[in-house]
């Protein structure tokens, strides 16, 4: 089986906005955020009000957190080994996540 990771479904529709995008339709949106000399990404959920899921450093990670909590809202989470080791980054959870 090839190795996938949620980024892959991130589409940039403008320069730091990105749609994270399953077959049945648009889900989350990762956006590029600046506070002074920081860069982060906020990941929210793609449905009107949106829903903020949380901040990461990274792109990549940003998608991951925002992917599972779109999984987390159709049944059980299945954790951070779903992805390879490999495609995995060390990310702590987000406030109001166990």
């Amino acid at each position: 089986m090839a190795d996938w990771h949620p980024v892959l479904a991130a589409v940039e529709h403008e320069p730091g906005h990105w749609i994270l995008t399953a077959q049945t339709g648009p889900y989350a949106v990762v956006e590029i955020i600046r506070n002074c000399n920081e860069t982060g990404y906020r990941a929210s959920t793609y449905v009107e009000p949106r829903r903020v899921v949380g901040y990461r450093l990274t792109l990549k990670s940003a998608c991951e957190i925002a992917h599972r909590a779109w999984i987390r809202r159709h049944g059980p989470d299945p954790g951070e080994n779903q992805y390879p080791q490999h495609l995995r980054q060390h990310c702590p959870p987000a406030a109001g996540e166990s």
